[in-house]
């Protein structure tokens, strides 16, 4: 059940990271700029905030052994719908270009990984969609840390893969490639939601 709650928790970890966004294109820009080392600290600086995150997640699930038994379906009820509504938000969202200038104040005077790694976490809605989907997988007591470590290790996994990917297609990439990265990543998201949404309602 760990090692089936861990692979679940990984995949899902990688589609939430994969929508190129502005620590994304940052990570591109340094790549083009500087090579390939930079854009791969911009990476791991970006999933050690994934991984903060993915913990706060698991904290707050911690205490959840002392919630009644029937409260675990409502969570994955919960926690299904908002990972759809996290899915479609993406979906209606336009592609980043680039980064603004809040970005650019936060990477100023900051190495390659502190950079991403705040830069990543000052997006808040992160922490929602990692408490979403601990509640999915119903990631009570001891099976929080489980999920959180899969969460994190699909997002490391991710950003390390795209860093090479950028790396190995440098002037190739086109913005279709992120609108069809962002596109499928995202309907992996909803996909998991709906899954969370039709067991619990099954389980009611």
């Amino acid at each position: 059940m760990e090692f089936t709650l861990y692979v679940k928790s990984f995949m899902l970890g990688f589609a939430i990271a994969a929508p190129v966004g502005v620590v994304g294109m940052l990570a591109l820009n340094r790549i083009l700029t500087d090579g390939l080392k930079r854009g791969i600290l911009t990476g791991i600086g970006a999933a050690s905030a994934d991984g903060l995150y993915a913990a706060i997640a698991a904290a707050i699930f911690a205490v959840s052994a002392f919630f009644p038994p029937e409260s675990a379906l409502w969570l994955r009820l919960a926690g299904g719908a908002g990972l759809i509504v996290f899915g479609a938000f993406s979906l209606l969202k336009r592609p980043e270009t680039g980064y603004s200038t809040a970005a650019e104040k936060i990477c100023e005077n900051r190495n390659d990984f502190s950079s991403a790694f705040f830069l990543r976490l000052a997006n808040l809605p992160v922490i929602a969609v990692y408490v979403c989907a601990l509640a999915g997988f119903e990631a009570l007591s001891r099976l929080s840390i489980i999920s959180a470590a899969g969460l994190f290790s699909g997002s490391l996994f991710w950003w390390i893969f795209m860093s090479l990917f950028f790396s190995s297609v440098m002037g190739k990439f086109l913005r279709f490639h992120v609108v069809m990265i962002n596109f499928l990543s995202t309907f992996i998201v909803i996909g998991f939601g709906v899954a969370f949404v039709i067991s619990a309602a099954a389980g009611m």
